[in-house]
Order: structure tokens, then sequence, then C-alpha cells
């Protein structure tokens, strides 16, 4: 801790910081029985302390902030503008949850290769190409693979040469693998370096919230810091931040139905977020893609989502459609019949 507030004093970066303190750490065995992620948390919240007393004023600076008459103001050319129509803005921060192993991350990446093609997807319209990063917090980079593998056997069938090379330019992958605090200044200084790096990026990707927030994600002065830090990112780099999030456990004997209170941690969450989107189960096979906030657009009806081919979606229709598209085959079969027995149709089966 002396060492981290001795650099911090003497103007050293948080990535500087630590290297030294890392270094004494294993030099003096500290943290040995800690696993790696562990020991990562506990050099950042060294860090975090120092910075309390000696603090980095790399991102405290605000951006120049303009006086409006309300005349002036609608006068100006300033405009609501979507990443996905009525969906997402183009500087909004979106929460996609749902419960673990519903299909968050695989639907979430399949958003973003629609977004880097510029091509619609399960009914909602992507206008235009743009450029992508995705944060994979919770996977590394063999982990991805292997879901890419499972969602684009073959890349060839699914999409064009065009697309293909639209996904190659436009849809950045980082496979970090381990927790990126958003809400301490270490973590915020990687990711800001990120930005710098790539300033044509469009939006951010982030999976998930729970390995981005280092502390009680139950507590607003935990949560806080994140969801300020998120404002900052949206105003400064003009880009959208969409959050893969995980559901709370339900009391016994209760089932969640994708409403906001079903998202684990502090409300302020789901408060400050600009929409708000959860996947749960729907009807036989399906899941339902449920939108209860959207602070600029009117709150959608459920959409129903099938995967087919592996882990690719499809789109079923909306929720107020009671028959799924199986459904509509069986019903339509019956409807005609079998006249080869007196229009007594056949098992599904062997038809």
């Amino acid at each position: 801790s002396n060492m981290a507030f001795i650099c911090a004093d003497a103007g050293l970066n948080h990535k500087e910081i630590y290297v030294v303190i890392s270094h004494l750490a294993q030099r003096w065995e500290k943290f040995k029985h800690h696993t790696q992620s562990s020991r990562a948390r506990q050099l950042i919240g060294i860090i975090e302390h120092a910075r309390i007393k000696y603090p980095n004023n790399a991102f405290s600076v605000l951006d120049t902030i303009f006086e409006y008459s309300p005349i002036a103001l609608l006068n100006t050319d300033i405009e609501l503008d979507w990443a996905i129509p009525d969906m997402l803005m183009s500087n909004g921060v979106m929460l996609m949850g749902g419960p673990s192993g519903i299909g968050k991350s695989q639907l979430s990446m399949q958003f973003q290769a629609h977004l880097a093609m510029g091509a619609p997807f399960l009914g909602y319209a992507i206008e235009k190409p743009q450029k992508v990063g995705f944060f994979s917090l919770e996977m590394g980079d063999m982990e991805v693979k292997h879901l890419l593998q499972s969602m684009y056997p073959d890349w060839s069938v699914r999409f064009t040469k065009e697309q293909i090379e639209l996904l190659n330019e436009n849809w950045k992958i980082i496979p970090f693998g381990e927790s990126l605090p958003l809400n301490a200044s270490m973590g915020q200084d990687i990711f800001v370096n990120y930005l710098e790096n790539n300033p044509d990026w469009k939006g951010v990707f982030v999976d998930s919230v729970g390995s981005a927030i280092i502390g009680n994600i139950n507590d607003m002065g935990t949560v806080q810091p994140f969801t300020n830090f998120n404002d900052k990112i949206r105003k400064r780099y003009g880009i959208f931040l969409w959050y893969i999030h995980h559901f709370r456990k339900p009391p016994p004997g209760t089932k969640s139905f994708g409403g906001q209170e079903d998202m684990y941690g502090d409300q302020y969450l789901t408060a400050r977020a600009t929409s708000v989107y959860t996947l749960t189960k729907g009807k036989g096979d399906s899941l339902r893609l449920k939108n209860p906030k959207n602070r600029h657009a009117k709150e959608q009806e459920p959409q129903l989502i099938q995967r087919v081919d592996g882990l690719y979606f499809e789109h079923l229709g909306t929720e107020d459609e009671e028959v799924s598209t199986l459904d509509k085959v069986i019903e339509q079969v019956y409807k005609k019949g079998d006249p080869s027995t007196d229009q007594t149709p056949k098992p599904f089966g062997s038809l």
C-alpha cells in the first residue's frame, strides 16, 4: 500500500503503478494463494485507495457545457439518432438481461454481426454498417471462438463474400476473459485507451455487468461510479454501450417474467439505462424478447424468437401472435386433411 501511495504521489499512471506493486507482491509472496482474478482485484483496490489521496485527473475534465434559451435549443440541428431504430440510441445505454444460459451472449453477438454488416435482424431495422467492439469479460479467446463456430459453422453459407468482408472490417472482439472494473479508475483508463485507439467505433458491447463492476453490485455507492462513467463515455465519444446482464435468483415458488425488477443488483442500473431488454423462455422452445423500458421510443411488444441451425436465431412474431411457426404448419395440415384417408390427416412425423 505504501508503495502505491509513493507511485501515485510521483505521478505514475494506473498501469505503471500496477506493474510496480504487482512485481513487489510477487517478490514478497503477497496474495500467493489467491486466484489470478482475485489477486488482480486486490491490487486494483490498493491503487484505488491510493488515488483517493492522489487523484488522477486524466478523466475528470468536463466537456464544454453550453447554455441555451428554449428557442435557441429548438433551433439547433441536434437530432435524436438511432443505432437500431426505436431500440438502441446511437449514444444510449442498453441492458440485455436474462437468466443464465438463456442465450444473451449469443443473441448480443448476432446483433453485433448484423450491425457490422448493416443488415436487419429479428425484425429490427439496421440501416447501415457500423463499427463495433466487443469486450468479452466472461469468456476468453478459446470460448469466444467456440461460440462463433457454433453460431456460424459455415460462414460462406450464412453470409455473402461482401458481408464477410464487412464483418472482418467492422467487428472487433476483445476476449479479455476476466473482470475489468468500470466503476474503478484503473479499469476505466484501460477502457478509454481502447476507445482512443478505435475512434471509428459506433458502439461497444460488454459481457457482462457483473464482470465490469468491482464491489457489492447491490449497493448504490458501488453502482453509481459505473453509471456515471457510462454517461461520460457516451457523451464524450458519442457511442452506444450495450451491457449483458444477469437476472437475480427468484424466490422459491415464483417465476421471473422479464421485468426490470428481475435484474441483479441495485435498481440504479436500470434507472440510468436508456433501454432495457430481457430474454426469457417463451412458449414451447421459443424465447421471449421483451422491452420493459425504452426512454425515447414506445416500449415494443414482446417478440418471440427461436434458435435454429445451432445457435442462430430467427424471428417468429410478436407474443400477441399466439401461434408459433410450427403450430401454423400443423394447423394448415389439419385444415387441409389427407384425401387418401377421408380428410383425416396423417401423424405429422409421417408427412
